[in-house]
């Protein structure tokens, strides 16, 4: 590319001669950006002979910064104009004579926004257009020389523009972070007045039926028992929990009493034993080959059909409920036995989990044990390097921890082990 800069005009000069030709607008430009830093690239390929493939970016980099670059003065240029335009504006609306009120011309182009506190600080309005905005932001910028001196693209933050933009900031997303300090007034009174106003009843929706009185009547009766505490009943046989098997499953099965997966098993071990399954179809049951299946079950069954055929010879024995043994978890709160290393860091023989994090990441900010070059990334001192191992993450902490964590303070002690 240096070669060719030197030789016959050099494509980066190309490249921004191209862009400033195009006058369309930027938007319009910037949607065949692709297309035409491709188109370009060719061109010059055949004004130099040579391939340009290495260079793609560098010639999209260049239309694209002058492109942005155009947006802003256009912007600034609109921002100037439109305040004669609506002068112009209301003198032309008054002499339409009764013809209505007159429309004035909004000053900006994008519409009068609420500026955020920091930025309304900064520029010292409450209100104003997108473009005088940006028009005032770069009269700051420029004023103040804040445009860094080996790439003018890049925007140097002082104390000002740091209450309102993140570093890095350069031409190219000064929009993107602007737009969060903009609140448009119209559009967030069409968003409240879109929204349902609570003292107005909703109508409700007719049925496809027409009416839909029968759905009413049933939404309406269980809201009534949902109210008085009815439970729906169960139907026969569902389940994991014991089954009442009733005959002629009973005598087949061997039980009365027993878990609904053990009855299915039981029956399929049957079907195989006496191979009652059809041969070109494994998931047919051939039921009328055995009497003692016939008696129970019809045709045509298969391993699809077979559980709906059983349930009416299986009821839900409805027993009193289980207490749920409660685990031996320990919560975040819970004062748990630190291990010994662990706690002469900390200066305590028992702490919660949330409070030994807590006290882990004041040790390492006290000591400035986070790598500069990555913060999620912990140096391990002498101390730190005893209890846990390399690498240690923000990430990976938590799980490391807890290998130092004991019972809780007020549990038991563990029973002794007798010796053989």
């Amino acid at each position: 590319m240096r070669g060719l800069a030197a030789g016959s005009g050099a494509p980066r000069g190309v490249a921004r001669g191209w862009a400033r030709a195009d006058r369309g607008g930027g938007a319009a430009a910037r949607c065949g950006l692709g297309w035409a830093a491709k188109a370009l690239r060719k061109q010059l390929e055949t004004s130099f002979e040579c391939s340009l493939a290495d260079y793609k970016d560098l010639i999209k980099e260049e239309i694209e910064a002058f492109l942005d670059a155009q947006e802003a003065a256009l912007g600034a240029g609109e921002a100037e104009d439109s305040g004669a335009d609506g002068e112009s504006a209301s003198v032309s609306g008054s002499e339409s004579g009764s013809g209505g009120a007159p429309k004035a011309k909004v000053k900006g182009g994008f519409g009068v926004c609420e500026l955020s506190q920091p930025l309304a600080t900064l520029l010292g309005e409450e209100r104003m257009g997108r473009t005088e905005v940006v028009k005032a932001l770069w009269a700051y910028i420029k004023g103040k020389d804040l445009q860094n001196p080996k790439d003018r693209r890049k925007i140097v933050l002082d104390e000002g523009l740091g209450t309102v933009f993140k570093h890095p900031l350069t031409m190219f997303n000064m929009n993107k972070q602007l737009s969060r300090h903009l609140h448009y007034r119209d559009a967030m009174q069409s968003k409240a007045d879109s929204q349902p106003d609570p003292k107005k009843p909703k109508k409700r929706k007719a049925s496809a039926a027409g009416g839909g009185g029968a759905g009413a009547k049933k939404a309406k009766q269980n809201g009534k028992d949902a109210k008085k505490g009815g439970k729906k009943k169960s139907g026969g046989g569902g389940g994991f929990g014991k089954t009442l098997v009733k005959e002629p499953l009973a005598s087949l099965v061997g039980g009365t009493e027993m878990p609904r997966s053990e009855v299915i098993r039981l029956v399929w071990a049957h079907i195989k034993e006496h191979d009652l399954q059809d041969p070109q179809d494994r998931r047919q049951v051939l039921v009328s080959k055995d009497p003692k299946l016939s008696q129970f079950l019809s045709e045509p069954c298969t391993m699809f059909s077979i559980n709906k055929q059983l349930a009416p010879y299986m009821e839900q024995i409805q027993g009193e409920k289980k207490e749920r043994k409660k685990t031996g978890g320990v919560g975040l709160k819970t004062p748990v036995a630190l291990s010994q290393g662990l706690a002469k860091v900390l200066g305590e023989a028992y702490l919660s989990r949330s409070q030994v994090v807590k006290g882990l990441w004041a040790y390492i900010r006290e000591h400035d044990l986070q790598d500069p070059k990555d913060r999620r990334n912990i140096i391990l001192d002498e101390t730190l390097g005893n209890l846990f191992e390399d690498p240690l993450t923000m990430f990976t902490m938590n799980k490391q921890i807890g290998q130092h964590l004991g019972p809780p303070k007020d549990a038991p002690p563990p029973a002794a082990k007798e010796e053989p």
